[in-house]
Protein backbone atom coordinates (compact mmCIF):
# COMPACT_ATOMS: atom_id res chain seq x y z
CA UNK A 1 0.00 0.00 0.00
CA UNK A 2 2.83 2.42 0.85
CA UNK A 3 4.37 1.77 -2.56
CA UNK A 4 1.05 2.54 -4.30
CA UNK A 5 0.71 5.82 -2.40
CA UNK A 6 4.30 6.75 -3.28
CA UNK A 7 3.70 6.02 -6.98
CA UNK A 8 0.46 8.03 -6.95
CA UNK A 9 2.27 10.92 -5.27
CA UNK A 10 5.05 10.89 -7.86
CA UNK A 11 2.57 10.72 -10.75
CA UNK A 12 0.57 13.61 -9.28
CA UNK A 13 3.74 15.69 -8.83
CA UNK A 14 4.78 15.05 -12.43
CA UNK A 15 1.34 16.01 -13.68
CA UNK A 16 1.23 19.22 -11.67
CA UNK A 17 4.83 20.28 -12.26
CA UNK A 18 5.67 18.51 -15.50
CA UNK A 19 7.53 21.17 -17.45
CA UNK A 20 7.71 19.12 -20.62
CA UNK A 21 11.27 19.62 -21.80
CA UNK A 22 12.10 22.22 -19.11
CA UNK A 23 13.56 21.13 -15.79
CA UNK A 24 11.33 23.38 -13.68
CA UNK A 25 13.66 23.50 -10.66
CA UNK A 26 16.43 24.87 -12.90
CA UNK A 27 14.60 28.14 -13.68
CA UNK A 28 16.70 30.99 -12.26
CA UNK A 29 16.18 34.73 -12.71
CA UNK A 30 19.39 36.70 -13.12
CA UNK A 31 20.87 39.58 -15.11
CA UNK A 32 23.37 39.87 -17.94
CA UNK A 33 25.51 42.97 -17.44
CA UNK A 34 27.54 44.74 -20.12
CA UNK A 35 29.28 43.96 -22.42
CA UNK A 36 26.44 41.64 -23.59
CA UNK A 37 24.58 44.89 -24.27
CA UNK A 38 25.39 48.37 -22.98
CA UNK A 39 22.95 47.88 -20.10
CA UNK A 40 21.77 45.18 -17.69
CA UNK A 41 19.42 42.69 -19.32
CA UNK A 42 16.79 40.72 -17.34
CA UNK A 43 17.47 37.03 -18.00
CA UNK A 44 16.10 33.61 -17.13
CA UNK A 45 18.36 30.57 -17.16
CA UNK A 46 16.95 27.06 -17.39
CA UNK A 47 17.86 23.53 -18.38
CA UNK A 48 16.04 21.39 -20.94
CA UNK A 49 16.05 17.64 -21.45
CA UNK A 50 15.34 17.69 -25.19
CA UNK A 51 14.58 19.95 -28.13
CA UNK A 52 11.08 21.37 -28.55
CA UNK A 53 9.06 24.53 -28.10
CA UNK A 54 8.06 26.32 -24.92
CA UNK A 55 5.71 29.17 -24.05
CA UNK A 56 7.29 31.85 -21.87
CA UNK A 57 5.65 34.83 -20.22
CA UNK A 58 7.30 37.61 -18.24
CA UNK A 59 5.77 40.34 -16.07
CA UNK A 60 7.84 43.40 -15.13
CA UNK A 61 7.11 46.11 -12.53
CA UNK A 62 9.00 49.35 -11.90
CA UNK A 63 8.51 48.78 -8.18
CA UNK A 64 9.27 46.04 -5.69
CA UNK A 65 7.21 42.95 -4.81
CA UNK A 66 5.23 42.46 -8.07
CA UNK A 67 2.20 44.32 -6.72
CA UNK A 68 -0.74 45.32 -8.93
CA UNK A 69 -0.76 45.21 -12.70
CA UNK A 70 2.69 44.89 -14.31
CA UNK A 71 4.18 47.90 -16.08
CA UNK A 72 5.19 45.64 -18.96
CA UNK A 73 4.44 42.08 -20.02
CA UNK A 74 5.89 39.87 -22.73
CA UNK A 75 4.57 36.59 -24.08
CA UNK A 76 6.88 34.42 -26.14
CA UNK A 77 4.72 31.62 -27.58
CA UNK A 78 6.27 28.60 -29.26
CA UNK A 79 9.84 29.62 -28.49
CA UNK A 80 12.04 26.95 -30.11
CA UNK A 81 14.70 25.31 -27.95
CA UNK A 82 17.15 23.52 -30.25
CA UNK A 83 18.15 20.73 -27.86
CA UNK A 84 18.93 19.53 -24.38
CA UNK A 85 21.16 21.86 -22.39
CA UNK A 86 21.55 25.01 -20.32
CA UNK A 87 19.90 28.10 -21.82
CA UNK A 88 19.79 31.84 -21.19
CA UNK A 89 16.72 33.78 -22.25
CA UNK A 90 17.45 37.53 -22.17
CA UNK A 91 14.90 40.27 -22.76
CA UNK A 92 16.99 42.52 -24.97
CA UNK A 93 14.41 44.99 -26.17
CA UNK A 94 12.86 46.26 -22.97
CA UNK A 95 13.31 49.86 -21.94
CA UNK A 96 16.79 50.83 -20.81
CA UNK A 97 16.63 51.98 -17.20
CA UNK A 98 19.45 53.84 -15.46
CA UNK A 99 21.55 51.95 -12.91
CA UNK A 100 19.82 51.77 -9.56
CA UNK A 101 16.27 51.61 -11.00
CA UNK A 102 14.20 49.40 -8.69
CA UNK A 103 12.09 46.71 -10.34
CA UNK A 104 10.48 43.32 -9.84
CA UNK A 105 10.03 40.52 -12.34
CA UNK A 106 8.25 37.19 -12.56
CA UNK A 107 8.88 34.53 -15.23
CA UNK A 108 6.66 31.62 -16.27
CA UNK A 109 7.14 28.68 -18.62
CA UNK A 110 4.09 26.56 -19.42
CA UNK A 111 4.09 23.39 -17.36
CA UNK A 112 6.24 24.87 -14.57
CA UNK A 113 5.28 26.98 -11.56
CA UNK A 114 6.08 30.67 -12.04
CA UNK A 115 9.27 31.92 -10.45
CA UNK A 116 8.91 33.75 -7.19
CA UNK A 117 8.70 37.52 -7.50
CA UNK A 118 12.29 38.69 -7.94
CA UNK A 119 13.16 42.18 -6.70
CA UNK A 120 16.11 43.91 -8.29
CA UNK A 121 17.90 47.14 -9.09
CA UNK A 122 19.56 47.65 -12.45
CA UNK A 123 23.30 47.39 -12.21
CA UNK A 124 23.11 45.68 -8.79
CA UNK A 125 20.69 42.76 -8.54
CA UNK A 126 19.57 40.04 -9.01
CA UNK A 127 22.79 38.05 -9.28
CA UNK A 128 24.76 37.99 -12.52
CA UNK A 129 23.89 34.93 -14.63
CA UNK A 130 26.19 31.93 -14.55
CA UNK A 131 27.39 31.42 -18.09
Amino acid sequence: MKKLVAVATVLFAVQVYGGGIVVCDSMTACRRPPPYLQYDTPTLTFTTTDRGSINVSVNFWLSEDCIGDPDAAVDLPDLVVPGAGYWLLSLDDWAVNPDGTVFSIQWAIDGCPSTACINGATGKSPEVCQL
